[in-house]
């Protein structure tokens, strides 16, 4: 398995649960007991006051809508499955909050012959019946990614700039933010990378490493919120690429254009 996409009926949430290297090294950690609110890959963020990334009372719900389409092409040795579906940000009150369209492409190409390669791709918009929506956060609000267990330790953050470790990601604008460390005895390296025409381009990263590693792209909704007009929804792209072995600046610069070519 390759990639494992999760949609429970009432949420709370819609997100990636297994994300494997080409050579099937899994690097998500789902719902740990620390903090059982962390989806493995999952997007989340504040909506009007109501908080999504969270759960439980008071907190926001993701339902899924409409029918989830699965479309697969392969051509020139590259493959590409598409998954898209619509989600429902319903708040506690029972009201929806904002609607979204999320499309999740998992990509192997052979330029990229150690990643597998995740763009996704997030369009919100306002419901009938708001005329805007005020997105808020805290530092890790966005898009974000648990490992297993064992990258927790010893691991390595680096990012577009050429900064390093938590003192030099956390908080820093950037295209893309790579985390290197070992998942069980296999080397891995992610990228998480944000698109030049998202809004508030480059991202701000959050990062961490004690007592957890942890890795998101955030618009920055802690220090500025962001508005959402019922005239013109914002869509956000960003790529995930989980590869095989250690890799320098050079190589996740690679990966990033052609993270860019395949964004619609």
């Amino acid at each position: 398995t390759v990639l494992e996409y999760r949609y429970p009926a009432r949420g709370p949430k819609s997100y990636v649960s297994l994300l494997a290297s080409p050579s099937g090294i899994n690097v998500l950690r789902d719902s740990p007991p620390d903090h059982v609110h962390h989806h493995a890959l999952m997007f989340a963020v504040g909506v009007d006051g109501v908080d999504y990334w969270a759960e439980g009372a008071g907190c926001g719900i993701q339902i899924p809508e409409g029918g989830f389409e699965c479309v697969s092409e392969k051509s020139e040795n590259r493959i590409r499955y598409r998954l898209s579906h619509g989600l429902r940000w319903q708040g506690p009150d029972g009201n929806d909050q904002l609607q979204e369209k999320r499309t999740v492409e998992l990509i192997r190409d052979p330029r990229t012959p150690k990643a597998t390669l995740v763009v996704w791709t997030i369009k919100l918009a306002v419901p009938a019946n708001r005329d805007k929506v005020e997105l808020w956060g805290r530092p890790y609000f966005g898009l974000g990614l648990r490992f297993v267990e064992t990258m927790d330790r010893n691991g390595k953050l680096f990012n577009s700039l050429g900064d390093t470790g938590v003192q030099g990601t956390n908080n820093r604008r950037a295209q893309w933010c790579a985390y290197t460390a070992n998942a069980g005895d296999q080397t891995v390296t992610v990228a998480v990378m944000d698109h030049p025409e998202n809004p508030r381009s480059p991202a701000t990263w959050f990062t961490m490493d004690q007592p957890f590693a942890y890795v998101s792209a955030t618009l920055n909704l802690a220090n500025e919120k962001f508005t959402i007009s019922a005239e013109k929804p914002t869509v956000l792209h960003y790529g995930v690429a989980v590869c095989d072995g250690a890799l320098d600046p050079p190589a996740i610069q690679e990966l990033y254009s052609v993270f860019c070519e395949y964004v619609r």
